[in-house]
């Protein structure tokens, strides 16, 4: 049987510097064959250039890391962009979103917006909720 991992990061922003490699390490020590991975931060808000690490570390071990585009809905359109792009030319598989650390509850239009556009395409949605967004 295969394990997937379905929620890890991998980031090289302070003080959350978390290689790939690191990981691969981790995942082999458990057994587990794949990980989905995403950054901590939410991208283009947070850090403009936060899916480049998730990119470089997919093709460096493209058997055994699915990428997840964690996007800022603020951004609107650029999210958007951002999200078929990495879907279409780099194999990402689903989206990351994080209605707590962007300050964007999940039902605003610009969450919405970027949910539909990954559900309309049948990416997975990833919601972080740790507390009552309502």
């Amino acid at each position: 049987m295969e394990i997937i991992d379905s929620h890890t990061h991998v980031d090289n922003v302070e003080p959350w510097v978390d290689p790939p490699e690191k990981l691969i390490g981790l995942m082999d020590e458990a057994n587990i064959q794949k990980a989905v991975i995403m950054t901590y931060c939410d991208t283009p808000i947070a850090k403009e250039d936060g899916l480049d690490y998730i990119i470089a570390s997919v093709k460096k071990f493209p058997d055994r890391l699915i990428g997840y585009a964690r996007l800022h809905p603020q951004a609107k359109q650029k999210a958007i962009a951002l999200l078929e792009e990495v879907v279409r030319d780099h194999r990402f598989m689903g989206l990351k979103f994080h209605p707590e650390s962007n300050k964007t509850r999940p039902y605003h239009e610009a969450s919405l917006a970027l949910i539909r556009k990954a559900g309309g395409a049948e990416y997975p949605d990833f919601v972080s909720l740790r507390r009552r967004v309502a």
